[in-house]
């Protein structure tokens, strides 16, 4: 079900400053350089094997930035993918297209279950949200509402502490790679080599789920907790820093020497 980990989000109150920081802290500039969307701010950097996203929306401002959340690359189309959830019984919203400037745009589906706090979005399954004829139609039509900018911004206030969801590409402009090479690798990082999830004892949502099947993709690692939330992000580099440890607000990177 799961093609590959597409990129990680960090949520900040301040997109600019974050991505300032990272560029310092990590000597790379963003393949995507800050963007103001109808309801939200981002930019992008390249990790190699992944993308990290830097994410500003909603209203709070008195936070640090945080790990917030994943988006699968999907094997097969949107609704394809919804089909397997429900076969699977994880809840999931409808497919909603999402259109940006340069022709970009994308389709998610989001999921519950799997982190606490997820963004406060309507979940359903089968006939509710299955594929169907109707819920194409209420897909087009929620997708259109979300095109208008005051409405967007009204629903996403409250975007939760959490986000998990499928997101499919469409007519994606090219870009210009600018990922870790090694005159301007302080720390040697030659990709991301898991997430550190903690997840409770009765969670068993995520195996359901499953693991990503493309060989080059980031891992899900998991640990028991009493809570369900995205813990770490731990990088591969070609020296030994003895898990050194990274700190962005209270987003952790943990240095690993790459095995290969």
């Amino acid at each position: 079900m799961i093609k590959r980990i597409d990129h990680i989000l960090i949520h900040t109150p301040t997109a600019q400053k974050t991505i300032k920081e990272f560029e310092k802290v990590f000597g790379i500039e963003a393949v995507v350089p800050l963007k103001h969307y109808s309801y939200f701010s981002s930019g992008m950097f390249d990790f190699g094997n992944v993308t990290i996203e830097i994410l500003q929306m909603g209203e709070k401002k008195d936070f640090e930035p945080c790990l917030y959340g994943v988006a699968f690359e999907p094997e097969v189309s949107s609704w394809e993918t919804i089909d397997k959830l429900d076969k699977k019984s994880i809840p999931h919203t409808l497919p909603l297209l999402a259109k940006a400037d340069n022709n970009l745009s994308w389709t998610t589906i989001s999921m519950s279950g799997l982190l606490d706090n997820p963004a406060p979005i309507p979940y359903g399954n089968k006939g509710a949200f299955g594929n169907n004829f109707l819920t194409h139609m209420m897909a087009k039509f929620f997708s259109k509402l979300m095109e208008v900018k005051f409405i967007a911004q009204s629903m996403v206030k409250d975007i939760g502490k959490s986000s998990v969801f499928f997101c499919e590409y469409h007519d994606i402009p090219k870009i210009e790679s600018r990922s870790l090479k090694e005159d301007e690798n302080p720390y040697g990082i030659t990709g991301v080599a898991s997430i550190m999830i903690e997840k409770k004892e009765d969670n068993n949502t995520w195996e359901i789920l499953g693991k990503p099947t493309d060989k080059t993709s980031v891992s899900l690692e998991f640990t028991a907790s009493i809570e369900n939330r995205l813990k770490h992000i731990v990088l591969n580099t070609t020296r030994d820093y003895n898990d050194k440890e990274i700190m962005i607000g209270d987003v952790k990177f943990r240095l690993k020497k790459d095995a290969n």
